[in-house]
Order: C-alpha cells, then sequence, then structure tokens
C-alpha cells in the first residue's frame, strides 16, 4: 500500500469558504510584477499577508493583530536590484520594518524585522540608510542595507 499526501495551497484568485481575498498593491521591478496580497479567513479569524513576484510566494506573515501590511518604499537605481521597504504596523504606534531585495536574477531575499514607526529614509547611490527615533530624545537606531544586506550600524 502506498499513502501520497498532496497538500494543497490556494491559489490567490481561488474563493476559500469564509475567506476574502484582495490584491492591495502592485508594483512594476525589473524583474517582475511585485503584488502584495491579502487574505482574510473569518472561520478563524486570521490575515494572510503574501509578497508575491511573478505569481510565487516571495514573503508571507500571518496573524490576527496585524492593522496593515504596506509597500513603504522602493528603492531603484541599486545596481542589479531593486529593493521595497515592507511596513508590518501592528497599530497606529508600533511596527517594524523588512527589506526585500529583488534582484534581476536568481530569488529575492527578504531581511529579518528591523526599526519601528517613523523611519527617516536617505539613499545615497546603492546605500540607504534608515534611522529611527530621531525626533525623540534619545540616541538613534540605524540601519543600513547595501549590497542586499540589512545591518544595524555600530556604536561608536
Amino acid at each position: 500500500m502506498v499513502l501520497v499526501v498532496v497538500s494543497v495551497i490556494p491559489s490567490y484568485s481561488q474563493k476559500i469558504r469564509g475567506s476574502r481575498t484582495r490584491t492591495l498593491e502592485t508594483l512594476s521591478t525589473k524583474a517582475g510584477i511585485l503584488k502584495l496580497i491579502r487574505i482574510d479567513d473569518f472561520d478563524i479569524s486570521e490575515t494572510n499577508w503574501y509578497a508575491t513576484l511573478n505569481g510565487r510566494t516571495v514573503f508571507r506573515t500571518y496573524d490576527d493583530v496585524f492593522d496593515s501590511v504596506t509597500f513603504h518604499t522602493v528603492f531603484k537605481n541599486l545596481g542589479n536590484s531593486e529593493a521595497v521597504l515592507l511596513q508590518i504596523k501592528f497599530n497606529p504606534d508600533t511596527c517594524e520594518f523588512r527589506v526585500i531585495n529583488i534582484p534581476l536574477s536568481g530569488k529575492p531575499v527578504v531581511s529579518g524585522p528591523f526599526g519601528f514607526c517613523g523611519p527617516s529614509i536617505m539613499q545615497e547611490g546603492r546605500r540607504i540608510t534608515f534611522t529611527f527615533g530621531s525626533k525623540q530624545k534619545v540616541k538613534p537606531l540605524v540601519w543600513i542595507f547595501e549590497n542586499g544586506i540589512v545591518k544595524k550600524e555600530q556604536d561608536n
């Protein structure tokens, strides 16, 4: 006897009982079409968020507490790639970010979470600086995106 297990993941356009699927944002990149898709599953009170490039999932998160997930900023002119800053907002005052690095060839890479709401962003050539907390009376936290990698700037 042979047992075959098949896992079926619904396509983004497929209606799931007790759910609603919406494409929230669509961006054109050199590597293809990047979409942000939200699937609300009313049966279990959960929201699934997908970032897809040409129909393939590059990032997925799910929870019942997110206020929103958005493409915050698009960065062009990074040499052989482009990047999108993804913002995950938990409520109006709490959020985190990830960078989706989209190379012209190869697979997109998504950074780990970093930062909090209200960044100051500066792009100098292929280097992007994210500064958090510059408006508060605390020492700001600085993260650098360069060569496809996000790193926290070390304290001097």
